[in-house]
């Protein structure tokens, strides 16, 4: 019983930091807009479409994984993650331009 007992305490971190993401950039969010050099009004829809994005994205990502290993599914997610991060380190420029477009709009 004590060995599953740590996993709880993973998955309730982990629940908290997720969210709590969305109210803490709520806080400093008239910061963000001015080093994105743009309205609040703007980048406050960055964060809407970001929680859009994951209220919808995650019960039909959790559907179309359900059946897949959850070892292989984490070792793909952490592989996409180190990917994207290391894609946006690589190419600042592209990512800093994709969001003023964004942004634009």
């Amino acid at each position: 019983m004590m060995k599953s007992t740590w996993k709880v305490y993973v998955l309730v971190l982990i629940t908290f930091l997720v969210g709590t993401s969305n109210y803490v950039i709520s806080g400093i969010l008239d910061r963000i807009a001015g080093a994105l050099g743009t309205s609040v009004a703007a980048a406050g829809q960055l964060i809407t479409v970001y929680s859009l994005a994951y209220a919808v994205g995650t019960p039909i990502l959790m559907a179309l994984t359900a059946k897949m290993d959850r070892r292989k599914l984490l070792l793909y997610s952490l592989g996409f993650f180190i990917a994207a991060n290391l894609l946006t380190f690589i190419f600042p420029a592209l990512v800093s331009s994709l969001r003023r477009e964004s942004l634009r709009r």
